[in-house]
């Protein structure tokens, strides 16, 4: 396993929900295309396949269809802002209608759809309980028949809640409205299945949990939603015939059903503007490859593991543990707060000193360890809190 994450003989890193340090694999893959890109073979075949075959790889990271409801992406982000500016069922946005998201989401999922308040659009924000935590049920109340998106986390960032999404889209569904979730902290970490869970579109950069580079992700979009989207960003690559250069751009005449005459490519392409970030794709295209060959559910039964002997640990030690326990609640991150006498800042500062990282977020301590860490880690930790 050293010889495969080479960061196990550097330090303990136990901070994947934030930014991941790649596998050999990846940083392999991306040595090898750049090598091409230096010996002038970048335009061949073999350059562009590798990254195309992300597109595969994310489909069964997510449980997607196929391939053809995978657009690549700069980062979550850019996914998640791409369906803000989009509008519902290919019209603009308007008064009256209603979005969902979480007060205590991140920035990315949140300043989006409030941004859509200048349309008069009303946006909701969920906020969580005197136990720091949401619960599905807040967000269910929250949906009315006004709603046209619900937009949450898979994974809350500052305390590792899982919410349930299957309960979630199936009332946003009942209310003729669509779930946009950001999976950055679940894809990679858990078996994730967006056919069975009813979600309509997913963003995820592959930095975090998925131990890709920065810069290369993947937006999935329903098969049955592609068309009703026009790209909001237009670029050459998301029309029909890219490489046409000279073809006359000719978008559907005003009035006809976006599925007419439809200029855009017929899959998730759409949303693919420009060019992509063809080297970290491999990276990506690698990593993925690690985390599928393992197989998602030993990945996750072996976070799982880490996170119990960590959370009975740290209550050993006084600490108060913020993040959900229930099985259908928990994730791979584990948020707590210092035992008394200690801040979060020093405890924090103490475990970089040692070289254990962990993150700083909401004036709490976050732990997230992935499948390759070590139950000797975990003990590490536990002797310097």
């Amino acid at each position: 396993m050293p010889q495969a994450f080479p960061v196990l003989s550097e330090c303990v890193h136990f901070d994947h929900a934030a930014v991941a340090p790649i596998p050999l694999a990846c940083a392999d893959a991306m040595m090898a295309a750049t090598l091409l890109a230096a010996r002038g073979k970048h335009c061949d075949g073999a350059w562009y396949s590798a990254a195309i075959r992300v597109r595969s790889l994310a489909a069964k990271m997510v449980g997607a269809r196929g391939p053809h409801e995978i657009a690549f992406i700069p980062n979550t982000s850019t996914g998640l802002a791409t369906l803000a500016l989009a509008g519902f069922r290919g019209r603009p946005w308007q008064e009256g209608d209603h979005v969902i998201c979480l007060a205590n989401d991140f920035p990315a999922n949140r300043l989006p759809w409030l941004a859509l308040r200048k349309h008069g659009v009303k946006v909701t924000e969920i906020a969580p309980g005197s136990d720091g935590l949401i619960g599905t049920s807040a967000i269910l109340s929250a949906i009315t028949r006004h709603t046209r998106i619900v937009s949450v986390p898979h994974v809350v960032y500052s305390t590792g809640e899982k919410l349930d999404l299957k309960a979630i889209s199936r009332e946003t569904h009942l209310a003729g409205g669509w779930l946009c979730v950001d999976a950055i902290q679940s894809v990679g970490a858990m078996p994730v299945d967006v056919v069975a869970d009813g979600v309509d579109f997913l963003a995820a950069d592959g930095h975090k949990w998925m131990l890709g580079p920065e810069g290369a992700g993947f937006l999935y979009c329903h098969e049955d939603l592609i068309p009703q989207l026009p790209p909001p960003i237009i670029g050459w690559t998301n029309r029909k015939n890219p490489l046409n250069f000279e073809a006359p751009f000719e978008p559907a005449p005003k009035g006809k059903h976006a599925d007419i005459e439809d200029p855009w490519q017929p899959d998730a392409r759409r949303f693919e503007p420009g060019t992509w970030n063809v080297i970290s794709l491999h990276g990506l295209a690698a990593s993925l490859e690690v985390l599928l060959a393992e197989g998602l559910p030993e990945v996750w039964r072996s976070i799982d593991a880490l996170n119990a002997r960590l959370r009975a640990g740290l209550e050993e030690k006084g600490c108060k543990i913020i993040s959900p326990r229930a099985e259908a609640r928990r994730s791979g991150i584990v948020a707590f707060d210092p035992p008394a006498g200690k801040t979060a800042e020093e405890v924090h500062a103490l475990l970089l000193s040692r070289g254990i990282r962990i993150a700083l977020r909401a004036g709490r301590l976050r732990a997230s360890p992935h499948f390759y860490n070590t139950e000797a880690q975990v003990e590490q930790l536990l002797s310097e809190i």
